[in-house]
């Protein structure tokens, strides 16, 4: 399987915040999106919106520990992990994966070309082997009970 695979059953729309935003404005469209890291977008360079890093909860948590509250008034670029690791879709996910595995992430833009076309996380790989699972379950015998006493 490629990593287009996933993408086909997610929403298309990618959330994504600007490296000028403040962290406290960060935190606000994650929890309104109900996800759990940002990809950041870089939309004052000469070659536009680019993908500049990306914004998780863990990134957050560490610099709430480190500095206090008045890390919230502070812009994403200065918490945003830079050049982040990225694939294709054309990527399988073994390699998806292994790259995520390798680096502790658990979200991974998608890039086609210079493009962002999405993001896989670790929830997308639970929720592709979940469906597997329950595709290859057998089912109980009709006179099998599904619990036993």
């Amino acid at each position: 399987m490629k990593v287009a695979d996933i993408l086909r059953t997610k929403e298309s729309r990618v959330v994504t915040v600007r490296s000028g935003e403040t962290i406290e404005e960060a935190i606000r469209l994650m929890r309104s999106e109900n996800i759990s890291a940002l990809v950041v977008k870089d939309v004052c360079r000469t070659e536009g919106n680019a993908v500049a890093g990306m914004l998780s909860e863990r990134d957050v948590v560490y610099a709430l520990l480190e500095r206090g509250a008045s890390v919230l008034k502070t812009p994403v670029f200065m918490l945003m992990s830079r050049a982040p690791q990225t694939c294709s879709p054309d990527d399988s996910l073994v390699h998806a994966l292994e790259l995520m595995d390798r680096h502790h992430i658990r979200h991974l833009p998608v890039l086609d070309g210079a493009t962002l076309v999405g993001v896989v996380s670790a929830r997308d790989f639970t929720k592709l082997q979940l469906t597997e699972m329950v595709a290859h379950a057998q089912p109980p015998a009709q006179d099998t009970p599904l619990y036993a006493h």
